[in-house]
């Protein structure tokens, strides 16, 4: 029988990154909050980010790690 742990295992990890992701974009004075501007790939706007958190979830996370948090 499978224990019902195993997938916590995998889910809570994904979780607290999104979390830990999230609360960094928020708090980066880099990113500024709105811009007039339609949307455009790669986000440039907090507001633009949240969108992509959002829709794209863990994937959305994972590109900002690696396109602003990494180069910090």
């Amino acid at each position: 029988m499978v224990s019902p742990f195993i997938p916590l295992f995998i889910v809570l990890p994904l979780v607290a990154f999104w979390c830990w992701m999230a609360y960094d974009m928020v708090n980066n004075p880099d990113i500024p909050y709105s811009t007039p501007e339609p949307f455009r790939w790669p986000p440039r706007t907090k507001s633009y980010w949240l969108i992509t958190f959002v829709v794209l979830n863990i994937f959305g996370a994972a590109y900002y790690y690696f396109t602003v948090y990494r180069d910090r």
